[in-house]
């Protein structure tokens, strides 16, 4: 099948399934949020899947402002990038961390591809958010502030379908989104599913960079951190709530709402840790020390926990 025979398929494929018209494929193949984000292509965006649009990439001077204002961001993802590029075992990939907009601010990528994923706009400064590239792992990933896989034919524009994008929001201490974490890959062989292992990857990643922006945004303040595990607290899986002079919560990350079976941080922000956790709030203050991490032990529920204060 030639290449104009492969675009106008795939562009039949969109324009069916958002007319509600697809074929049996495509109805068994693409998920609910694929099919979401072609509508959005299409109808809000007006994208032609066939058009390769030009890709807005960011000048010199504008980016270098860009990346300074995100240069805690950019150190701590970096770190950890480079750690996952080492160990994620895919060949032809690229590592990537856009901020919330979708912005390229970091990128470490198998050589022998990078030309083209130049070709295909990946580049430090391009703009990957959904309006201006389509669905995609960093675009849709924002768009739906959650965890996704855009495999392949997945995606809107046939100019990216050679491509596999596994990508996981980084959120900040509020909860909103401040960046975006991506592994793509190119001509990945198997299934959407196949990719499972690398997205697990990814997302563990994503948290480790999401709890060193806590710990740094915190780091004037008491940090109380803790699992039902004692062995666990001070890894990457145990909870994080920062706390005030008077004991109460201030902030809590992802994992400590997970731990805690609560939905919302405004359920434990103004509470006091002693509502909490069974244990004396001044007491556990009292032994913080500076600045290292001290830990304690309480026997109803039996949590394990660290508190630090710089």
């Amino acid at each position: 099948m030639s290449d104009q025979e492969i675009a106008l398929q795939h562009a039949a494929t969109v324009a069916g399934l958002v007319r509600g018209e697809p074929d049996e494929t495509a109805r068994a193949t693409v998920s609910g949020m694929i099919a979401a984000s072609w509508r959005r292509c299409l109808i809000d965006y007006s994208l032609d899947p066939c058009r390769a649009h030009e890709t807005l990439v960011l000048d010199g001077q504008l980016l270098e402002e860009h990346r300074t204002r995100n240069e805690y961001l950019i150190q701590v993802a970096s770190a950890e990038i480079d750690w996952l590029y080492d160990h994620i075992a895919m060949s032809s990939c690229a590592l990537v961390l856009t901020d919330a907009r979708g912005i390229v601010l970091y990128e470490k990528a198998d050589p022998v591809i990078q030309p083209i994923l130049r070709g295909v706009g990946l580049r430090l400064g391009a703009d990957w958010s959904e309006p201006r590239q389509g669905t995609n792992g960093m675009g849709t990933c924002i768009a739906e502030n959650r965890p996704v896989i855009v495999h392949r034919d997945d995606h809107f524009s046939v100019r990216h379908i050679a491509l596999s994008c596994t990508a996981a929001p980084i959120h900040d201490p509020d909860g909103s989104l401040v960046a975006v974490l991506d592994a793509s890959s190119l001509n990945a062989q198997g299934t959407r599913e196949s990719q499972a292992h690398v997205m697990a990857l990814v997302h563990l990643s994503a948290k480790l960079i999401e709890k060193c922006l806590f710990l740094r945004h915190f780091q004037r303040s008491s940090v109380l951190r803790f699992h039902a595990r004692p062995e666990f607290v001070n890894l990457r899986h145990d909870g994080a709530l920062a706390l005030a002079s008077d004991a109460t919560v201030i902030a809590a990350d992802e994992m400590a709402l997970r731990l805690l079976g609560v939905e919302r941080r405004r359920d434990l922000i103004g509470r006091r840790v002693d509502e909490i956790f069974d244990l004396r709030s001044e007491t556990l203050l009292e032994s913080a020390p500076a600045p290292a991490a001290g830990l304690w032990r309480c026997e109803t529920p039996c949590w394990g926990g660290a508190i630090s204060r710089a």
